[in-house]
Order: structure tokens, then C-alpha cells, then sequence
């Protein structure tokens, strides 16, 4: 014990002025050395200290968790680090403290000194940015907007936290997404951005106002009516960079800790844009799909759209459905080949050889084909097949036009002149037999006018 309380003396000097806690105390928990940071933190002065235990000084379980980490180090023998939960005066603070043994010339520990600085703020920062990136990854995409905006109140702990969109039609006004409030989810609302704080905001940066908001912004009569003194917002800006809305929150008390606020509300406006891009991109492609099936439904040509793989048939339009007799559900699932009259050239390995050409020409290739309907009928069309991405997927397109009618006419047409090239030789032969027997007619005139010469 001697030995120890002269090491305690020789290092005293060196602690007692540092703004850490530095303390030291021998193996069985009494403090041997408390430097002024340690009186500061107790309330107490070093000579009512020194010979007292941590249960004299602290509240019970405080105490035992601080004599659970000395033993954690005479036990191990070398340094260890602690995050370690004091009082001071009714508010609770964490101190990351490191402790360490010093030994005597036989090797066995005589006293456990200890370092300690407070990291309350730092280690609060972390949990709320740790709980925000939770919030963040496990609020579900129905009610997305509801609950960010509930975790930024509770992490923050603001009285008010809303999310809101701006107007796409109306970029001077702002529609909420998402408002927690008073401990409940509020209804939705819209406001114009001008007459509020978020004006310090939207397509600008973070802002804080730690108070005094109700007469910095008198037009707001929310604020008002609420109680508000405090705000903070975070613009949200899609990837182009063009403003979206804001994230923000008001509370009845100060903001203060800046940093803090300002970290948790970036966390959750990364994840806002990506939901509000996302919705966006699906409101567009909806419109897409609904502008692409207003055109597919109406068009007179019957369309497939086709798995470019398998050639499945993967829609139909209405034409198709009625020029080949099946409805869209017979279709859907259908090769082409099932479209195919079996008559070569017209058969499925054809069809597939052509879709092959199709999936891989830059160009639309154009031919006739020959189809069987459902009721087994015959008929001729003319096909375009082309490559497109529908919905995000790679499909063929094969637009068809029935021209059976037309090929039939070429049939007649081409039987008609055949018929008149036939008639066309036929009055030739005639003329030519026509004329050889004129011809022969003169000659035998003239061999029988010799031979009534002769006899006469």
C-alpha cells in the first residue's frame, strides 16, 4: 500500500491540472489519487475522496459497474477500455474511460489508474445517427414518408417533423408527405413556401433556427398556433439537382447541438429523394404503359409482343385477338410457330429462324407469311419484326397486316394473264395458219391455172 500511494504522489502533478478525470485506486477499490476534474465531477474535494470506495460516492449500480471494470483489469493485466455511466447532479453522463495496471518489482498489480473524458454528445450523436440509419433502411415503402418523419422526432426529440414535396405544377407551394406531431401522425397539408422558414431552405441548404422562429417569420401562422420557437431544415434536391422539397423539424424548446441535427435530417433526405425519384419514375412509367396501351389497343394492325429467347408470345393486342381467333389469356404463352400454316416454307423452324434474325437485326425485317387460325383457316399477311424494350424488358414486336385479299387478287390477276397470254398465242398461231393457208390457197391457184393451160 506504501509503495502504491508514493506512485500515486509521484503521478499526481503530472494529472492534476489535465481536463480529463484521471483517478487511481489501489486493489481494493479505494482511491488512492482524484485530480480536479474528479472533485469537479463529484462535488467533492480530494482529501473526502481519497480512502473512499465508488459505492461511498456514486449511486449502487454505478458504483458496481466501475468496480466490475477494475476487476476486468487486475484481472487481465494490461490496459482495457471502458464506456462507463456516471450522475451528475440529476443528468446522466457517459465517459469513455481507460484503465490500466501498475505492477510492484515482484510483477503483482498494486493500483489501477484511470483516464476519463466525457463523451456524452459524441456518443448521443452516434445513437441518433444510428437509430436514423435504421429508421432509414427498415421504414417499409407504404407508410415510408409517416415513419422517417415519426423517427426524426423521436431521435431529435422536436415536437414536429414533417416531409415535404414541392408541387409539380406549383413550385412556390409545398405538399407534406408525412407529418408526426404532439406524439401522432397528422394529416397531410399544403402550404406556400414564401410566407414559412423553409424559403431559408428549399433549393438552398441546411438551416437552423435555434429560436426566435415566431418572430423571424410572422406571416407563419402555424407557428403560432403551435407553440413553435425552433426549426432546422435539409433541402431535397433529385440527382440532376433540381430542388424536390424539404425535411424538417420545429420544436417548442432550443436546437442547439447543429451538428447533431444537421447529420440526422442529411441521413434522412437520402433516403426521401430515392423514394420520391422512385414514386416518380413509377408515376411516369404508368403514364408510359397507359400512352403505350391506349395506342397497342386501338391500333388496326394486329401486334404480338414476343419473349425475344423463347419467342413466346407474351401479349396481343385486340386486332390480334379477333384477325386470328383466339382471346389475349389462349395467346399469351403461344410460340409463333402455333401461328404457322406447317406448309413450308411457312413452319415453326422457320418462324424461329426469322425471330433469331429479328434479335439480333438493327434494322425491322419485313416479309409475308403464312398463318393457320384457330379455326383452322388459312390466311396470308405481311409482317414487320422489330426489337423494343417494354417496362424495362427486352421484347420483339411483330406487327401484322392480313393481305389475303390482296394475294388473292394477284392470284386472279396472274390466272387472268395467263388466260390472255394463252389467248394472245392462240390468235397468233391462227393468224400464222391464217396466213400459210392464204399462202398455200395462191399456190395451188397458180398450179391449177398451168394446168388448165396445159390442157387446152
Amino acid at each position: 500500500m506504501r509503495r502504491c500511494t508514493e506512485t500515486a504522489v509521484r503521478m499526481a502533478a503530472v494529472f492534476e491540472e489535465v481536463a480529463a478525470v484521471v483517478f487511481a485506486k489501489d486493489v481494493d477499490g479505494r482511491y488512492l489519487f482524484v485530480n480536479r476534474a474528479f472533485e469537479r465531477l463529484t462535488g467533492a474535494r480530494a482529501a473526502d475522496i481519497v480512502g473512499r470506495r465508488d459505492v461511498d460516492l456514486f449511486l449502487p449500480e454505478i458504483a458496481a459497474g466501475f468496480a466490475r471494470h477494475d476487476r476486468q483489469v487486475i484481472a487481465r493485466r494490461r490496459a482495457l477500455e471502458f464506456d462507463e455511466n456516471t450522475q451528475v447532479g440529476s443528468e446522466r453522463r457517459i465517459y469513455a474511460a481507460v484503465k490500466f495496471p501498475l505492477f510492484d518489482d515482484d510483477g503483482e498489480v498494486v493500483c489501477v489508474w484511470g483516464l476519463a473524458n466525457d463523451v456524452t454528445a459524441r456518443r448521443n450523436m452516434e445513437r441518433a445517427l444510428q437509430e436514423s440509419a435504421l429508421a432509414v433502411s427498415s421504414a417499409g415503402s407504404d407508410r415510408v414518408f409517416q415513419e422517417l418523419a415519426r423517427y426524426l422526432a423521436t431521435i431529435l426529440d422536436a415536437d414536429y417533423a414533417f416531409i415535404g414535396e414541392l408541387r409539380a405544377d406549383d413550385p412556390s407551394r409545398v405538399r407534406t408527405v408525412g407529418i408526426y406531431g404532439d406524439g401522432a401522425y397528422q394529416e397531410n397539408m399544403e402550404y406556400e413556401v414564401a410566407l414559412t422558414p423553409c424559403r431559408t431552405v428549399v433549393g438552398q441548404g441546411f438551416r437552423l433556427f435555434c429560436s426566435g422562429l415566431r418572430e423571424r417569420f410572422p406571416g407563419d401562422n402555424q407557428l403560432a398556433e403551435l407553440g413553435l420557437q425552433a426549426y432546422a431544415g435539409y433541402p431535397l434536391s433529385d440527382s440532376c439537382g433540381c430542388p424536390l422539397g424539404v425535411v424538417a423539424v420545429l420544436s417548442r424548446r432550443s436546437l442547439n447541438n447543429a451538428e447533431l441535427v444537421e447529420s440526422v435530417l442529411k441521413i434522412v433526405a437520402v433516403r426521401v429523394v430515392a423514394e420520391l425519384e422512385r414514386r416518380r419514375a413509377e408515376q411516369a412509367l404508368r403514364a408510359s404503359e397507359a400512352s403505350y396501351r391506349a395506342i397497342f389497343d386501338a391500333a388496326e394492325d394486329a401486334i404480338f409482343v414476343h419473349q425475344p429467347d423463347t419467342g413466346a408470345i407474351v401479349d396481343a393486342n385486340p386486332k390480334a385477338c379477333s384477325a386470328y381467333g383466339y382471346t389475349r389469356e389462349e395467346l399469351r404463352g403461344l410460340g409463333i410457330g402455333a401461328l404457322s400454316s406447317g406448309e413450308p416454307p411457312y413452319t415453326g423452324a422457320e418462324a424461329a429462324r426469322l425471330l433469331a434474325r429479328a434479335r439480333e437485326s438493327p434494322a425491322p425485317l419485313h416479309f409475308e407469311w403464312h398463318r393457320r387460325n384457330k379455326d383452322g383457316s388459312l390466311h396470308w399477311d405481311e409482317l414487320v419484326l422489330t426489337r423494343a424494350e417494354i417496362a424495362g424488358e427486352p421484347r420483339l414486336l411483330v406487327f401484322s397486316r392480313e393481305i389475303t385479299e390482296r394475294k388473292r387478287a394477284e392470284a386472279r390477276r396472274a390466272q387472268l394473264e395467263a388466260q390472255l397470254r394463252q389467248a394472245q398465242k392462240m390468235e397468233a398461231i391462227g393468224q400464222l395458219t391464217g396466213g400459210i393457208a392464204h399462202d398455200f390457197n395462191n399456190l395451188l391457184t397458180s398450179i391449177l391455172g398451168y394446168v388448165v393451160l396445159a390442157g387446152e
